[in-house]
């Protein structure tokens, strides 16, 4: 997938790789599309990983799925939403 796909937006942000992966795979297998967005980055210079991605590692699906897929993986609405 594109690092940044256009109607797309953050649903979940993940403190590992790893742990975005799983997300994002859980997701997919539910039918709701996600990617990591930067895995590429990422997973290269991994080493650096919080000084990268300080926020943590975003999981971004279709901005009319984000509900939904925060409710599959648990997870409240962001402050302000």
């Amino acid at each position: 997938m594109k690092p940044h796909q256009t109607g797309y937006e953050v649903a979940a942000i993940a403190s590992t790789l790893g742990e975005a992966d799983v997300m994002a795979a859980s997701l997919n297998a539910a039918g709701i599309p996600a990617y990591v967005v930067d895995a590429h980055i990422n997973n290269t210079l991994m080493v650096m990983g919080f000084a990268l991605s300080p926020n943590g590692i975003r999981v971004a699906t279709p901005a009319d799925r984000v509900d939904e897929a925060r409710e599959l993986l648990n997870l409240a609405p962001r402050e302000g939403e």
